[in-house]
């Protein structure tokens, strides 16, 4: 009965980790599939059509003591 018991619990084992494995791939192929599906468009987040505007910065940083 040992045997059995040992043949069992090792298939039981492996059929767990085949369920996993499975469940990650249909997770990774669902959001590979999002990914793929979301275009990125500079110029709709800038209001100059995607162009770099000029630095911010006038000069060097004032002394502060």
């Amino acid at each position: 009965m040992n045997n059995v018991e040992t043949l069992v619990t090792v298939l039981i084992l492996l059929g767990m980790i085949a369920l996993g494995a499975l469940v990650l791939h249909l997770l990774n192929a669902q959001r590979a599939e999002r990914l793929a599906n979301h275009h990125y468009t500079p110029s709709r987040r800038r209001r100059n059509g995607g162009k770099r505007g000029p630095p911010t910065s006038k000069g060097p940083l004032p002394d502060r003591r």
